[in-house]
């Protein structure tokens, strides 16, 4: 997971590792990491069974209250 306070970047990792949960077909996270009246755009990137990146995806944008 990349997050960015621009929607251009640059965006910074800030979580690796992430998987479904058994049984599951899609996989949340939840950045705890943010600060209040801010706007975050997110992009992630998936890892294939040869442990190569894959491109960003599109980014989202989030709003905190």
């Amino acid at each position: 997971v990349y997050r960015a306070t621009v929607s251009a970047g640059p965006f910074s990792q800030i979580a690796t590792g992430i998987k479904p949960v058994t049984g599951a077909t899609t996989v949340k996270y939840k950045d705890t990491t943010v600060a209040g009246h801010t706007s975050y755009w997110y992009k992630v990137k998936s890892v294939g069974v040869d442990g190569q990146l894959s491109v960003y995806s599109s980014a989202v944008q989030a709003n905190t209250p």
